[in-house]
This record gives structure tokens, sequence and C-alpha cells, in this order.
């Protein structure tokens, strides 16, 4: 009889814990937003810069990068302290081109 009080509590427990409602969050008008810009997204660019110390120099490295998600090529170019370097990268066949720019050359070679 003990085991069936426990067996049936339990029971009672689980079906009032889990046969709740569950209600669903209207989507706020912020999120509905940002729905819109990701879907109306054909490419996006950003920069980023760091500064740094080599041998008591300082200097900013500066990264710079645009992707077109339509073709899904990017381009990206870094000025680093000694040269700079330049990819290509076709991200649907995953091909990648790159190239080292030095300050003492007009053109680098395509490696």
């Amino acid at each position: 009889m003990k085991k069936t009080k426990i067996l049936i509590m339990i029971i009672l427990c689980l079906l009032l814990v889990g046969c709740g409602k569950t209600k669903k969050e209207p989507v706020n008008e912020l999120v509905q937003l940002k729905n819109n810009m990701i879907s109306k997204l054909s490419g996006y660019e950003y920069t980023v810069k760091y500064d740094t110390t080599i041998d008591d120099n300082d200097f900013t490295i500066i990264l710079e990068c645009s992707n077109d998600l339509n073709t899904k090529i990017g381009h990206c170019i870094t000025h680093d302290y000694n040269y700079d370097i330049e990819r290509y990268s076709n991200y649907s066949n995953k091909t990648y081109f790159y190239r080292n720019i030095y300050s003492d050359t007009e053109l680098g070679n395509w490696e």
C-alpha cells in the first residue's frame, strides 16, 4: 500500500509539471528588424586595427576585408610592419589566392 501511494504521488507530480501549457512569446520588434536585415544582406565589410610595438617601434596592423555573399568571393588586405598581404577567397569552390606586397617593390608576386 505504501509503495502504491508513493507511485501515485510521483505520477501526479509528473502530470502536474509536464502537462502545463507553454506560452509562446511573440517575436519582439528588434528581432524582426534584425531578421529582415539579415535576409536582405548581400555582402559586408569590416576593418580591424591593432596597435602593437616591435623593437621599440609603435605601429598599427590594419586588416580590411570585404565579402560578397552573392558571388561568395572575399578580399582581404593586411597592412603590416614589413609588408602587406592581399588575399582573394572563392568560398564556393574553396580557392584562395594571396600575394605579399613588399615596400621596396611595386607589385608583389602572386603565389
